[in-house]
């Protein structure tokens, strides 16, 4: 009889035990679901911070658009391209006004944070000498400090990656504002000088001058940076020449 009484004591002892463990679990289980559900929270409210921290830095914010500022999409089969263009005053919808597309640098933006827009202020010379001013922004994805690939030799020729894009979007505008197609002008900084560049070269009937602030010769990437004078330059001059086919003329280019 004692020992079936240390026995059934020794059972209860169990049960107890187990009970308490069950008890002080919960609170753990708790704990632990409040926490993931803590941290699922945590993360969306960083993506999305980050999100509207990016479009905000790209496209900017819709205080910043001016009078005469409009946000346009291009897309074709070679990809797609935002931009920004701002109308003039003058566009009565009767005179074909000028173009001038603006290219920004390396770590700007078109018409956001840091943007052409803003660096170059064509917007006030364009309402006060008529003409339309067009901002095309670098997508994040090409280039991960928003600069253009003009250095790449994929992004050197007619009907293809972002002089395709460039040369669309200048098309664009000139079709939907009624502009001046032979009046398209192009400038560019850094970066942007050399895709201004690459333009004259492959697409020498869409823009009739060339401004290069900072920029490089066309085909820059087979100059050696440390032994430049190795590559003349009428060699990369002629490869120039060659990219504009049966298009071919002298295109007015101001270096800055």
């Amino acid at each position: 009889m004692k020992f079936f009484s240390h026995h059934l004591r020794g059972q209860n002892l169990k049960k107890a035990i187990k009970s308490d463990w069950l008890r002080s679990d919960l609170p753990f289980k708790q704990w632990r679901s409040l926490w993931i559900t803590f941290s699922i929270l945590v993360t969306v409210t960083v993506i999305a911070t980050v999100g509207i921290v990016i479009a905000a830095f790209q496209f900017g914010l819709p205080w910043w658009m001016q009078e005469g500022d409009h946000n346009h999409l291009y897309e074709s089969d070679v990809g797609s391209l935002r931009y920004q263009v701002h109308l003039p005053p003058q566009l009565d919808g009767t005179t074909q006004l000028p173009v001038m597309m603006a290219i920004h640098g390396c770590g700007m933006t078109g018409y956001g944070w840091n943007s052409m827009k803003s660096t170059t202020q064509f917007n006030r010379l364009a309402d006060r000498e008529g003409f339309i001013v067009v901002y095309p922004t670098q997508r994040m994805f090409r280039n991960m400090i928003n600069c253009w690939n003009s250095s790449d030799p994929r992004e050197q020729h007619r009907y293809s990656g972002e002089p395709a894009l460039l040369a669309g979007v200048a098309r664009q505008v000139v079709e939907a504002y009624n502009a001046d197609l032979a009046q398209v002008h192009v400038a560019g900084a850094s970066s942007g000088a050399g895709a201004a560049v690459i333009l004259a070269a492959t697409y020498p009937d869409v823009f009739a001058t060339v401004t290069s602030t900072a920029g490089g010769e066309y085909g820059l990437n087979q100059v050696n940076p440390d032994d430049p004078d190795s590559t003349p330059p009428d060699y990369t001059a002629r490869q120039a020449w060659s990219q504009m086919g049966d298009r071919a003329r002298q295109v007015p280019l101001l270096v800055i």
